[in-house]
């Protein structure tokens, strides 16, 4: 049986519907548990000793992990996320597709448009690979690999990127495609990235140098003795 008690700092209070609530000296709700079972706490709680949480857990404030945190199964971070240590993956990372994927030039066409499903914050670096993928022949079978690599070889195709934006970007061949050509692209999104811009590769001084070291082995003429 809980009787109410007002001594010291705290006041305890069965309340209603077989409640019971924990007051501090002010008044405030420090600890109720209902009828159910359902506990609250009005106040900051240490815990000096292990505690395992069988059920649920939600919390809905900031969280602080002052040591090692294991997730034994799947964690999911349904907002933007911040890492600003190092990551290291001993498993496979997989991407969404704007990431990545696959681009077709079709047979007679010299270019395609790649478009992301979400535009990226900023221009994204893109990266392609012209790919020797299989052919299935009329008969099922799938043709040697090593012909399409000639074909793709003799044919002599040069490809480059082109305008790159937010929303995607354009693969273009040097010359119109005799067969479905495949390329392999990636997207990545960079913070800040650098730039670096082609200049003078060598100082003055370098340059000095470079001219008089050439100077000094040019060969001379010589002469014979009478």
């Amino acid at each position: 049986t809980i009787t109410p008690s007002t001594s010291g700092n705290i006041t305890i209070d069965p309340g209603q519907s077989g409640s019971v609530l924990i007051k501090n000296k002010n008044g405030d709700n420090s600890f109720s548990i209902d009828a159910a079972g359902n506990a609250q706490f009005g106040l900051d709680l240490n815990v000096l000793g292990k505690m395992e949480v069988g059920g649920d857990l939600t919390i809905n404030g900031d969280s602080l992990f002052g040591g090692n945190a294991t997730f034994a199964k799947m964690a999911q971070f349904l907002g933007d996320t911040t890492f600003n240590g190092d990551i290291s993956a001993n498993g496979r990372v997989t991407f969404n597709n704007d990431a990545g994927g696959i681009a077709i030039i079709k047979d007679g066409a010299t270019r395609v448009d790649v478009k992301f499903n979400k535009e990226y914050a900023n221009q994204p670096i893109i990266t392609t690979s012209l790919v020797a993928d299989q052919v299935r022949l009329s008969d099922g079978t799938i043709e040697n690999p090593q012909l399409k690599e000639q074909r793709l070889f003799d044919a002599g195709y040069n490809y480059l990127v082109s305008n790159v934006t937010t929303k995607g970007f354009t693969i273009v061949l040097s010359k119109k495609a005799t067969e479905d050509i495949q390329f392999n692209w990636s997207a990545v999104a960079i913070s800040n990235a650098n730039t670096f811009t082609s200049g003078q590769t060598q100082s003055s001084n370098s340059s000095s140098s470079s001219a008089a070291s050439a100077t000094d082995t040019t060969s001379q003429p010589t002469t014979s003795g009478p």
